[in-house]
Order: C-alpha cells, then sequence, then structure tokens
C-alpha cells in the first residue's frame, strides 16, 4: 500500500479486498458446479430467445469480470495506476477499468431485467398489461441508470493511491448517482418478486413440487 493510505482506509479496502474475492469465487464455483447440466439441457437444444439471454447473462458475467479482477487485484509497485500502466504509459487505466465495470453492470442487469420480463410475461398468461408495465418501468430504470453513469462532473484523478488493485474511490455525488441507479433495480425486482408471490398465493397448488413453487423459491433466493 502507499504511505498515504491511514490505518482505518487500509481496514476498508481489505474489507473490499475480501468481499470481492468471495463473489468471484462464487461466481467461478456456480459455473462449475452447473456446467454438465447446462451442457445436457442447453446445448442441445435450440437457439431462441430465451436461450441467447440465457447464454449472454452466463458468459458475459463470466468473461466480463476478468478484467474486473484486473481492477480490484492488479499489483503495481506503481502507487499511482489512474496515470499509468507499468512501462507502457497507458493514460488513466484505472478509470477505464472502473468505467467498464460500471458499463458492465449496467448490460448485465438489462439481460436479467429481459429474462426476468419474460419470465412474469409467461407467468401472467401472456398478459400484455403486464408486458407493458415491466417494459415502462425497465425503460425508466434504464434512463435513470444513464443518468446516473454519464451526468454529473467525472473525478480526473484517484486521491486514494494503493498499489494493490484501483481504489474505489469517489466523490460524495457520483455514489449518490450510482445508489440511485441501483435503487431503479430493487425497485424492478421488487416488483417482479411481489407478483411472483402473488400468483403463488392465488393460484391452486398441487401437492409436491411444481413449476410455481420453484419459481418463488427461486426469486425469493434471488431477491435475498
Amino acid at each position: 500500500m502507499a504511505s498515504d493510505v491511514t490505518l482505518a482506509e487500509l481496514k476498508s479496502l481489505n474489507a473490499d479486498y475480501f468481499i470481492n474475492l468471495v463473489s468471484f469465487s462464487i461466481l467461478l464455483y456456480d459455473y462449475s458446479l452447473t456446467f454438465v447440466a447446462e451442457v445436457e439441457r442447453c446445448w442441445v437444444g435450440e437457439l431462441n430467445w430465451a436461450s441467447a439471454f440465457f447464454y449472454l447473462n452466463r458468459y458475459l458475467t463470466l468473461f466480463g469480470h476478468v478484467p474486473i479482477m484486473l481492477e480490484y487485484f492488479w499489483s503495481s509497485s506503481h502507487a499511482n495506476k489512474a496515470q499509468y500502466l507499468s512501462a507502457a504509459g497507458i493514460r488513466k487505466c484505472c478509470h477505464r477499468l472502473q468505467s467498464f465495470h460500471q458499463y458492465l453492470a449496467i448490460v448485465i442487469q438489462i439481460i436479467v431485467a429481459c429474462m426476468l420480463i419474460m419470465r412474469m410475461y409467461a407467468l401472467y398468461e401472456r398478459s400484455r398489461k403486464v408486458l407493458a408495465l415491466y417494459i415502462v418501468v425497465a425503460v425508466v430504470i434504464v434512463i435513470v441508470g444513464c443518468w446516473a453513469m454519464l451526468s454529473g462532473q467525472k473525478e480526473t484523478r484517484l486521491d486514494l493511491q494503493v498499489k494493490i488493485g484501483c481504489s474505489p474511490n469517489l466523490s460524495r455525488e457520483r455514489a449518490i448517482r450510482l445508489g440511485a441507479a441501483w435503487a431503479g433495480m430493487l425497485i424492478f425486482d421488487s416488483l417482479v418478486f411481489c407478483m411472483t408471490l402473488y400468483k403463488s398465493i392465488v393460484l391452486p397448488r398441487p401437492t409436491g413440487v411444481n413449476i410455481l413453487h420453484i419459481l418463488f423459491r427461486d426469486g425469493a433466493i434471488y431477491f435475498g
């Protein structure tokens, strides 16, 4: 770590490193755990909208996190990575990695939202009103996300210089805007969860495990 990092900042960075390391480990473990089932059930079928979104979500998330791992764990003797990448002299490398991270998160959330809209459209028997509701909510959330990403003053440098990874140092205004973008996704997920819960209550359920039970179970896990 650079000498200008205080003890409190060091503890915060270490917690951030370990949390992200756990997240990456779960991502890779989940992929390896379900790969055989994916080959047996998905690779033999036809390519359609559902399978296309499935592959996009699965592999864009997997390979898209390679630069993000670099963002968090790239080690260098040069603490000011905001300006240089080793001897190559590439300007503002950390800002590019962090921007890629934010744009990747938006793209992945859009893909997930499309998959959830398809699921709810099917669950509500292809109701156009339900489809219109989700499309309107999704469009509003995308607009808020673009506003959060593209508006406001961008940081021109990283105030906190570290030798491991890129410091996720944001201005208060920038942090509030990103928080607003994620709050929009929380509203969308809440809508999906509540409407799935409603269907699980009002529809008759046969004994044993059925598809509605599985949808509600998976939705509760995802929402959590």
